[in-house]
């Protein structure tokens, strides 16, 4: 039954993808060349970062970070420095008193921050801005904040 299922599978890929020797790919296989296809034209990261300097202790800070369109946010990493304790760290569309929207929220964390989604994002600053809010609840800490994203 499993090989039933596979072939009708491969059958359908087939029809999408036409005949895998006329594609303009490395591999002429497949699956491997599925892959190659959709690294070129889905999968490319882009990493938006910046740095927050000397962020005190119960300090909370909130800026706008240059950002996609539209897309997919699929990584968010934040570290600090070798002191650094618990913090949290949230996004928005924009400030929630102009009617801004969650789009992430770390809860509290010690240290690093490292979480990989898929989140659909789409801008409503208008300028291609996310709005970031740090809270740090450890020492004064410098913070480097990176965001992962794919267009979308």
């Amino acid at each position: 039954m499993e090989t039933i299922v596979a072939l009708q599978e491969a059958k359908k890929v087939k029809r999408i993808i036409g005949n895998n020797y006329a594609l303009k790919t490395s591999s002429k296989v497949i699956v491997p060349a599925i892959n190659e296809l959709y690294d070129r034209t889905e999968s490319q990261l882009e990493v938006y970062e910046t740095t927050i300097v000397a962020v005190g202790q119960n300090e909370k800070r909130a800026l706008w970070m240059p950002f996609i369109q539209l897309g997919y946010i699929r990584g968010v990493k934040c570290t600090g420095e070798e002191h650094t304790g618990d913090f949290e760290l949230s996004l928005f569309t924009k400030p929630e008193v102009n009617g801004g929207k969650y789009v992430y929220k770390s809860g509290t964390v010690r240290r690093v921050l490292w979480d990989i989604m898929q989140i659909p994002y789409h801008d409503e600053s208008g300028t291609n801005d996310i709005y970031v809010v740090l809270e740090n609840k450890g020492a004064l800490t410098t913070f480097n904040l990176q965001i992962y994203t794919v267009k979308g």
